[in-house]
């Protein structure tokens, strides 16, 4: 049989267990509530969010300087980006390049290869595509029809003025004698030119979108009558 002096101090244990218990947790509750009431708010605050991927607000990469058509199998492309971005190149279908952007946003491919007659070219950055840019390599000089006048031909008028008429095979930039032509949509052209009597020489250059010139040369007599 427990005396009732032995279950005082059961009692006593059991009471000093309790408030130690107490203590231990009123301390902790006051310790960690903030940390666990900051996640507990975090979950709150972002549950119903999405998080986007960067990569779908990076805008398209764009193209600098676009030659419509060159002379070289090899070209160098430059454009602008988002800064620090990886940004793919695509020539007429496959993937050829990649290169990172500058702290500028500028990014640049060199010696891109190009086929023969058109090619269309594209940029990614971050899956964004970017606009489908074409370019011509064209290494065919321009062909220069020539109508009037003929070599060697001798012109007579009284207005002291020699008509040159032609033709180009292609676009292009028409001089005769180092003053621009007059040029019509079907690539005709024509110039008239300043005479005195005696012998006149005439040099014709065409240059086309690409870049490759051409020449002609003739020579006329002019004779005022």
């Amino acid at each position: 049989m427990i005396k009732k002096q032995d279950l005082n101090k059961i009692l006593l244990k059991r009471l000093l267990a309790i408030f130690i218990i107490g203590t231990l947790s009123v301390i902790g509750v006051v310790k960690y509530a903030p940390k666990i009431g900051s996640i507990f708010g975090l979950i709150s605050v972002n549950r119903n969010d999405t998080i986007t991927p960067p990569e779908a607000n990076t805008p398209p990469p764009i193209f600098l300087e676009v030659p419509e058509a060159v002379n070289k199998t090899k070209i160098d492309l430059k454009g602008s980006s988002v800064p620090k971005t990886k940004i793919e190149l695509f020539v007429n279908g496959p993937k050829e390049a990649s290169v990172l952007t500058d702290i500028s946003g500028e990014f640049l491919f060199t010696n891109v290869k190009l086929n023969e007659g058109k090619n269309t070219i594209f940029a990614k950055a971050n899956e964004t595509k970017s606009d489908v840019i074409t370019i011509r390599y064209d290494n065919e000089k321009p062909k220069i029809e020539l109508e009037t006048p003929k070599n060697g031909e001798k012109i007579e008028n009284l207005n002291n003025r020699v008509e040159v008429i032609g033709k180009i095979n292609e676009e292009a930039a028409v001089k005769v004698n180092g003053r621009v032509a007059i040029q019509r949509p079907d690539n005709s052209f024509s110039i008239l030119l300043g005479a005195r009597e005696g012998n006149l020489e005439i040099i014709i250059e065409a240059t086309d979108l690409a870049g490759n010139k051409s020449e002609e040369k003739l020579s006329v007599t002019y004779k005022h009558d």
